[in-house]
């Protein structure tokens, strides 16, 4: 009975881990994962309560019937494939995979739930997935690793999804937190492969519990370091990266800082307001993520603070006429794409931004060097485009007279 306590003690520890997650889990997701992740906390608890149970039951702590024996490994079974489909949900919306296709995909993932149950009522009567009997016990059936595979399809779609918005020019730090939800459903396979072997350990509450308290500290780690309006790096995480990449840059490398501004942006506040101003910010924000798809190297995009945002693009040195194309077109493209979208949000002005560009150079010492070296870049610039409209509205007053 000593090792019964110890196995339940662990199981009742994991479940109060996971209780404490839950309790603060909307500090550290948004509201679009929030439920979902919930969700996938509250299905590892089932889980874990389950696992308690068909030991207790299995190791004849409990002395029940047979047939209510069934109905508690059956709904063992079915409460890890309940948990693959939260935990895929959980995974689809944390790296936002499901913004890239339609909302019918998680009803067919879904499916999964149902043919799981309806095997298992078939199990009564035909046994291929495992059989009980008083004389017996408990035993596999020839079928039993089919009550894994739903788990691993849920495993597998998720990693699919979550690799394919790797692939589509990502931000480096989106790809960072894109490893640490991929990681996510990888302790329970390997605890459920060992375990099919030593079903007396539990290890499945422990690397389940593990695993969720691993992206739980990854996500913390997120709104440190990530602004919370826009989503964007923060002005601290973007200069540890830059340092980073200062440290590890050979003689093949180069790095390029874009620093972005608003034009008028003190207008915007005072004549539409502070609310007007801020949707002004998210749309920077956006254009500069849709910008950064399609760029052929890693970019790392940051809110630097205000309406100041900060962009770090690398490339080899033997292809900087191809970086400053592209450069080119990315600034265009911003400035495009926030365009297009205070038309299409039909906004009473014109948005429009300044972009400087400095690259990181051996007389550049730190990474205030070479922020300050585009933030002169890009005072020149805005100055540039004063005299430009000065010279306009010049020119238009002559031609009235």
């Amino acid at each position: 009975m000593g090792f019964a306590f110890l196995y339940n003690e662990i199981n009742a520890f994991c479940v109060f881990i996971i209780i404490l997650m839950a309790a603060k889990s909307e500090l550290v997701v948004g509201k679009n994962a929030h439920s979902y992740y919930l969700g996938s906390l509250i299905n590892i608890i089932s889980c874990i309560v389950m696992d308690s149970i068909w030991f207790m039951v299995e190791n004849g702590y409990w002395n029940i019937s047979v047939e209510y024996k069934y109905v508690i490994y059956s709904i063992y079974f079915v409460s890890f494939t309940v948990f693959g489909y939260g935990a895929y949900l959980c995974v689809d919306y944390l790296g936002n995979a499901h913004a890239n296709s339609r909302v019918e995909a998680h009803y067919i993932a879904f499916g999964f739930i149902p043919m799981h149950i309806a095997l298992t009522v078939l199990n009564y009567y035909f046994g291929f997935l495992f059989r009980v009997d008083a004389v017996d016990g408990y035993s596999r059936g020839p079928l039993f690793i089919m009550q894994y595979v739903f788990l691993l399809a849920y495993t597998f779609i998720a990693w699919g999804r979550i690799i394919g918005c790797m692939t589509k020019g990502e931000t480096e730090m989106e790809k960072e937190k894109y490893i640490a939800i991929l990681c996510f459903p990888l302790l329970p396979m390997i605890a459920l492969a060992v375990q099919m072997y030593r079903p007396e350990l539990p290890l499945i509450s422990i690397s389940i519990t593990a695993a969720a308290l691993i992206l739980y500290f990854d996500l913390a780690q997120n709104v440190i370091s990530l602004d919370p309006m826009t989503g964007l790096n923060n002005k601290k995480q973007f200069k540890a990266v830059l340092r980073r990449k200062m440290a590890e840059s050979d003689k093949n490398t180069d790095l390029y800082v874009l620093m972005i501004d608003i034009d008028k942006f003190k207008h915007i506040n005072d004549t539409y307001g502070h609310i007007e101003g801020d949707k002004a910010i998210i749309r920077t924000a956006s254009a500069l993520r849709t910008a950064s798809v399609g760029t052929t190297r890693r970019t790392t995009l940051s809110r630097f603070g205000g309406d100041e945002f900060v962009v770090l693009l690398e490339y080899e040195k033997d292809k900087r006429d191809e970086a400053q194309d592209e450069i080119r077109q990315f600034s265009s493209k911003v400035k495009q794409s926030i365009l297009s979208q205070g038309i299409n949000a039909c906004v009473p002005y014109d948005m429009h931004v300044s972009i400087g560009v400095a690259m990181f150079n051996e007389t550049m010492k730190n990474a205030d060097d070479v922020i300050c070296a585009a933030d002169s870049d890009l005072y020149v610039k805005k100055q540039e485009k004063d005299v430009n409209i000065g010279a306009q509205v010049t020119y238009i007053q002559q031609a009235a007279q």
